[in-house]
This record gives C-alpha cells, structure tokens and sequence, in this order.
C-alpha cells in the first residue's frame, strides 16, 4: 500500500460542509460546498483537473492491525489442528508395527475410520484376522498374521501346449511390508522365470523399491481361428529397477526402468536382435479394497512407456486400467475391469497379447496387436469354507476389441483362497468364446503370474 492515498471529492453534497478524512484526526480537512463549487467550475473552465486531496497514513494503525491478524491466525490454526492420534498394534510377528501402520494409511490420513483400516489391511492378504478399534485420540489394531512363505506347483493346459510350474514366494522379510516371489514354468517349447523383490513402503517410508530379473524362452503362436498355423520363437533376459512414492493413501507414482536383451523371429523367418532400454511413469489412484475375492471401491491406473534414445528398439506405449465394484451384497460381487492400450514402432515382441486370463475363453496368445481395448466382468456368487480353505463361484463376461474385431467369452471359474497362508488365489476359468469360436480354460495364480 502506498504511504500518501487520495480522496477524490464527489461534485454534488447533500450538506453544506463535507469532511475528508484520514486515519488521524488531525488530518481532517474541512471544505465549504460553495468554495468546492466554485473552485471546481474555474478548473473546469480552464481544462483542468479536479484536484484530489491527500492525507497521510498512519503506521501505527497498520502495525495493530497486522499484529492482530497474526494473532487471530495462530489462534485459529491451533484450534483448528487436531490432536495427534496413539496407534497401537497387537499380534504381530513377522511385521514390525511401524510396517503394519503405514500399510494401513492412517499414518498419512489420521481421519481414515477404523472400517477404513481395516479394508486396507485385508486387501494386502497377509492378515487372517483384523479388528480396529478408534477411540477419542487412539486406534487400536489386533491382527493375526497368515502363513508368511508358500511353494505352489501348477498346470496349465493349453490349446498348443501343456505347461508345468513352481511358484514360491515369502512376505514380511525383515520386518518390513517386503516380498520375495519366483517363478518357474516349462512345457511344450516355452521356458520362462522370474524372481522379484519389493518392498511396498521402503523401510517404513512412503517410497516404494523393487527390482527383478526375467528370462524367457518361449514360442510365439500365430492362429489361424482356433489352429496354430505357425511358430515363432522368441528369447530375451534382463530386468527392471522400479521406484515409487505414496502420496497419500488413494494415489502413487511409480517409475519402472527396463533393460533387457531380445533376439526374436519374425513371421518371414528373419531374426531381430537388440537392447531394450526403456522407462514407464505410472499413476494410481484409487479406494479399490479386496478381502477374499469380495471387492469395494474403483481404482484407475494410468502409464506412459518410452525407450532411452541409444537403445536399439525405439518405441512408445500408453495405457489405462481400472477396477470398479459396481454391486456388493454378502458374497454376491459383480466387477468391471476395463483396459485399452496402443504403441506405436512396437516390435513384435512387444506388442499386446489377449487370449489366457486376459481375454478368457480363448488360448494364450490367441491375439496379438498394437492397440485393442477390452472389458471383464467378473459376477462373484457364492462361497464354501473347507477348514483353512476357502473357494469361490463365478460366472464371467469378456469382451474386447482386437485385431478391427470384437470378441466375447462366456464362462464361469472358481478361486481358492488358502485362508492362513499369505498367496494369492489359484483361479481357474472354463468358458467358450466367440469370433473365432471355441472352448478353452485357462489357470492362473493371482496378479504376479
């Protein structure tokens, strides 16, 4: 604000005398109607302007006035910052409470509700029994950890081939929200392996680590309807560093770098080789919540893949996903999950495959493009308790739109949920697919695999 501000004197009065006024008294100046009249018509004459009549400020009314808002200030944001919030856990073995409070958000968001909590901790299956209590000022979280190591050996029968399997895998290492998985598959001229490690909340951060190393050497298949009319092979091992950071409980980003050695045939029979080197920003956001198969809440995951400059393949890619809980009533849960990827300059071995449990009741590898879009629905409806073992009905609706046409497949599928070991469910789907036409099944072992 400037020191010296001005009044400009209005040309009518209703009074005889008018005052201007400052912040001071004394400041006052006391102007007779008649003389402002006169003066204002003898400037006016002259083409001049009407004068304006300046007074000065006074500081010491701007310094009370600032100390007071200043005060009012930090009153306000006292009163307004709630008390800081006590957690306490019990039960815990393997994890450490620190881990056990930032898997269940209320670390970065105080307000979650205790129902809140609880939902969180469920969907990360390390848990077979969860209670949250919220009191004025405390939560209390009783737990009781699941079975944190699992070996699992499993078949998959396909179209073309039939393919055995290893997968094993261990949770809670050091304490901390941390996994190690592998895998192992062979059988009919594909060989393929993995091992991962992640740690979700990098000792006990917002930030998310994992690394892994990938080998594969496998058969691509070309159909012709439902029939294998060629066999392509395809060889590549590397890895990937991914990092992340939880912004809040709903939303992360994660950057993902890959590297990794191809050597693949083309459908002529010529052979490419090269260096993969490539980065994938990716945003998730959601209150997607799962306990034994039962879903609440939508999630959407979106990313953007480039390759550095120097590496041999030059491609880009981009996607989006999402996971939505359109109806839940006791153990009857319908699910929609929509995806749509393109690329562009993708080769062959990276471009998008539906068929298996991405597109069921077809074969693996049933489609290959550069682009598709594709919705599935899953219709949970009714579950039996076996001891520690629990299994679940499902009736399913795919759809998708690959290679300029649509597809759809009709089937139903069962999942096991070992109730006391921390493993993903074994899924298993049976069903028959349209255009081109056909039954097929497919097994899967949760999200990893």
């Amino acid at each position: 604000m400037n020191r010296w501000f001005a009044l400009r004197i209005p040309a009518v009065y209703s009074e005889e005398w008018t005052s201007l006024s400052g912040c001071r008294a004394k400041d006052t100046v006391t102007v007779r109607k008649a003389d402002l009249a006169e003066q204002q018509s003898s400037r006016s004459k002259a083409g001049l302007p009407f004068p304006h009549y300046p007074c000065r400020q006074a500081p010491m009314c701007r310094v009370l006035v600032a100390l007071l808002v200043m005060t009012l200030s930090a009153v306000t944001s006292l009163a307004a910052e709630p008390p800081p919030l006590r957690v306490v856990v019990y039960g815990n073995h393997a994890l450490d409470d620190a881990s056990i409070i930032k898997m269940s958000g209320i670390d970065q968001d105080p307000t979650l509700s205790a129902m809140d909590v609880k939902r969180r901790l469920q969907t990360t299956s390390m848990f077979s029994k969860i209670n949250v209590t919220r009191a004025k000022g405390s939560m209390r979280i009783i737990v009781k950890e699941k079975t944190n190591w699992f070996v699992v050996p499993y078949l998959s029968f396909g179209a073309d081939s039939n393919v055995y399997g290893l997968a094993l895998g261990k949770s809670s290492v050091l304490g901390q929200n941390a996994n190690v998985i592998g895998c192992y598959q062979s059988g009919g001229g594909d060989s393929k392996g993995m091992i991962l490690v992640r740690d979700e909340f990098f000792m006990n951060t917002p930030f998310s680590l994992g690394v892994s190393l990938d080998y594969e050497d496998a058969l691509h298949r070309i159909y012709h309807e439902r029939k294998v009319v060629q066999r392509t092979t395809n060889q590549y091992h590397g890895g990937s560093i991914q990092l992340g950071y939880h912004l809040n409980p709903y939303a992360a980003f994660m950057l993902n770098n890959f590297i990794e050695r191809h050597r693949f045939e083309e459908p002529s029979g010529n052979y490419v080789s090269g260096l993969q080197v490539s980065h994938q920003l990716s945003l998730l956001y959601g209150t997607f919540s799962t306990n034994e198969g039962l879903t609440r809440g939508a999630a959407v995951r979106g990313y953007y893949e480039i390759t550095n400059p120097w590496a041999d393949f030059q491609f880009r890619k981009v996607g989006v996903s999402g996971q939505v809980s359109v109806f839940l009533k006791n153990d009857f849960n319908w699910i929609v999950r929509p995806e749509a990827e393109t690329g562009s300059g993708l080769p062959r071995c990276q471009q998008f495959e539906l068929g298996g449990y991405r597109l069921r009741s077809y074969p693996v590898q049933q489609f290959r493009d550069r682009s598709y879009f594709s919705v599935q629905n899953d219709v949970l409806l009714t579950s039996w308790n076996i001891r520690k073992i629990k299994l679940r009905t499902l009736t399913y609706v795919d759809w998708a739109f690959v290679q300029n046409s649509g597809r759809t497949g009709l089937g139903a599928g069962l999942q096991v949920y070992l109730r006391e070991v921390a493993i993903p469910a074994v899924q298993i789907f049976a069903g028959y697919g349209f255009n081109p036409n056909g039954f097929s099944a497919v097994v899967s072992i949760g999200p990893q695999f």
